[in-house]
């Protein structure tokens, strides 16, 4: 992996064998800086290296130790500050050498490189620190010069979990209510392995079937306490939008700790606007993503984070009945004898093709739940 120059071999064999005593020869102030980065398991970061240098330099080498069972080295990347400069790496050893091709480094401040590290996956979610087990710089005469390096920290994130309620997806609302029907939606868990963190935003993704985002209204986000499927306290304030196919809850504040898990609860009110063959609301079907916010980052909460199951609110026919015995509620009957009494249109055929009791009436309960229907 190294080149095989000899300017390279004299640098790195001059840095290996001069004692400190002999390689300092005036004050100097060259100082090496690791920035921090945080991820989850399989992502790809990028660390910043920064030189603060008094000294002009043409050679650097540096070992970096960390944990490399979680975190790998995939490249090194001069900047502009090191443009004319040679760099090569070795993820084995942690071991970075730069060497001037031509034109020397000239006493500055700011980034020199970064280095591109993938998060092992699995990795073991933990802070690990980044730590210069070698700092060496070299003037344009081979002489290594006073350095310090500053360590850095890569954080590989707890992962928040989303999980299933305790008491599974509520019932259908649309099943029976009369329009418009207020309810719980849509109930899920959060948990984190370790540590704390702040939810900021949840999104929702939701399907709707022969209704519109017009007819959805008033959806608010409850705590449920101890995961027992009713909502507690006030709603927590936030703000509800929906944007495409998501319902979006942003400017939350919600405090996540482990080791055990919080639930919540979704309600909103749906409003049934017309007869329709089906009308529907599947929300959470294809997951919940957002934010999480902990002392020093903000991440993304990822949509694999887990997979429950959606909760989907239906209703066939929009119409419900009371009828016994051998009597079946016909929609299409009931909407004609409902625009009779309302008089927009006129009997026509034989009375005994609507739904009628024993007595020849008409069911009053499936009239009225059919003008509730069309009305509101």
């Amino acid at each position: 992996m190294f080149r095989r120059t000899g300017w390279l071999w004299w640098v790195v064999g001059l840095l290996s064998v001069l004692p400190p005593a002999f390689a300092i020869h005036r004050p100097s102030n060259n100082t090496v800086t690791l920035s921090t980065a945080a991820g989850h398991a399989g992502d790809v970061r990028v660390v910043t290296v920064s030189l603060a240098n008094s000294d002009t330099l043409a050679g650097l080498q540096f070992n970096i130790r960390y944990a490399p069972n979680n975190l790998k080295a995939t490249a090194v990347t001069p900047l502009s500050r090191l443009s004319s400069f040679d760099t090569t790496f070795n993820d084995t050893r942690g071991m970075v050498i730069i060497l001037s091709l031509g034109s020397l480094l000239l006493p500055g401040s700011g980034p020199i490189f970064t280095i591109t590290y993938r998060v092992a996956n699995p990795a073991v979610s933990a802070r690990t620190p980044m730590i210069f087990d070698l700092v060496v710089v070299a003037d344009k005469r081979a002489h290594t010069v006073r350095s310090f390096g500053v360590n850095g920290v890569f954080d590989i994130l707890p992962p928040v979990s989303i999980i299933a309620h305790p008491k599974g997806q509520p019932a259908n609302l649309l099943a029976s209510a009369l329009s418009p029907a207020t309810g719980d939606l849509y109930r899920f868990g959060l948990s984190i392995p370790f540590s704390t963190a702040r939810i900021d935003r949840l999104a929702f993704y939701k399907t709707l079937t022969d209704l519109s985002v017009s007819d959805l209204s008033r959806f608010e986000l409850y705590e449920d306490i101890g995961g027992d499927g009713v909502a507690d306290g006030s709603a927590i304030p936030a703000t509800a939008t929906m944007i495409g196919d998501s319902l979006i809850f942003s400017g939350l504040n919600l405090s996540l700790g482990s080791p055990a898990p919080q639930y919540y609860q979704v309600r909103g009110t749906v409003r049934l606007p017309r007869l329709g063959v089906q009308m529907a609301l599947n929300l959470g079907g294809r997951g919940l993503s957002g934010t999480f916010v902990t002392t020093d980052y903000t991440e993304p909460i990822k949509q694999s984070a887990g997979q429950i199951a959606g909760a989907l609110h239906t209703v066939e026919h929009n119409a419900v009945g009371d009828v016994n015995g051998d009597f079946r509620l016909n929609v299409t009957d009931v909407v004609r004898v409902v625009r009779v009494i309302i008089g927009t249109a006129q009997i026509e055929g034989d009375i005994r093709t609507f739904d009628v009791d024993a007595n020849g009436r008409v069911d009053v309960s499936d009239v009225v739940t059919m003008i509730q229907r069309i009305l509101f």
